[in-house]
């Protein structure tokens, strides 16, 4: 494992978030089916080649609250650590165990998908006071609209909220009601913007929107991840791009290890 001064040292090393895919099958939104196999030492190699020292496991949607792939790979990797889908019954032991394991979160990827949970409904609103005590972070993603709404919500909630990429704009950074409600949120020092994907939404120019969050918020609320391994987009991109990708994005080193710093707290590593 890379010594944790590396990535205090190096702009490449920051703490990243990704999508892992495990031995899986699945359909995307418009049909088309994906076959990809994975393991968590495969991603441990790509991190290894990059000199990245920790890694995040975004839950992959397609499996829903079948957990199992991401807590195995999180068991046998104390350098990873990983989010959850879960149910809102899903008991405080079950949750506490997760924990345990090296969850740090639970995900809702709600984008082009039609069912939207109702998070003011009585049972997650018990979901929401039990991932606040458990001082783990909800990860969300979705379309513009729905963000506008469940921001809000979440946010009151007392939850920590972490925005995957970018917040998928669709429309500019002063029309987009998504981003105006994101951007609202990171002030109250509980949101967190995810620097990835910059392929994944059109809107506006992704080195403006990370100007734009940064003289917002500050490097305190940003985090940066890989998307690795692509899902949708397989063989684009190399690790090194989006490498690359965040070093424009953000060109001060001393802001991008700032940022790094972000997700090591964020996720336990210190």
């Amino acid at each position: 494992t890379a010594p944790l001064s590396a990535v205090l040292r190096y702009a490449a090393r920051p703490t990243e978030a990704m999508n892992i895919k495990i031995s899986v099958t699945w359909k995307t939104y418009d049909g088309r089916s994906h076959t990809r196999s994975f393991t968590g030492q495969d991603y441990l190699g790509v991190l290894d080649g990059a000199g990245v020292s920790f890694g995040v496991l975004t839950a992959p949607s397609f499996l829903g609250d079948y957990n199992d792939y991401t807590l195995d790979v999180l068991r046998r990797n104390r350098r990873l650590r990983g989010t959850a889908i879960v149910g809102p019954a899903t008991d405080p032991y079950t949750l506490r165990a997760m924990a345990g394991d090296g969850i740090v979160g639970i995900r809702y990827s709600l984008r082009r998908y039609p069912d939207t949970p109702d998070f003011t409904s009585s049972a997650y609103q018990r979901l929401l006071r039990r991932v606040r005590d458990l001082d783990w972070y909800v990860h969300l993603m979705a379309e513009s609209e729905k963000l506008a709404a469940l921001v809000p919500i979440l946010a009151a909630s007392g939850v920590k909220l972490v925005i995957d990429h970018f917040g998928v704009p669709e429309g500019g950074i002063d029309e987009d009601p998504g981003l105006r409600a994101v951007l609202r949120a990171v002030q109250d020092g509980r949101t967190w913007v995810k620097l990835s994907g910059p392929y994944r939404a059109a809107g506006p120019d992704k080195k403006v929107l990370a100007r734009k969050f940064l003289a917002e918020a500050g490097p305190a609320r940003l985090l940066w991840g890989s998307d690795w391994p692509w899902t949708g987009h397989e063989g684009q991109f190399t690790y090194r791009d989006t490498i690359s990708w965040f070093e424009d994005w953000i060109s001060e080193q001393w802001i991008r290890e700032e940022i790094g710093r972000t997700g090591l707290a964020l996720h336990g590593f210190t």
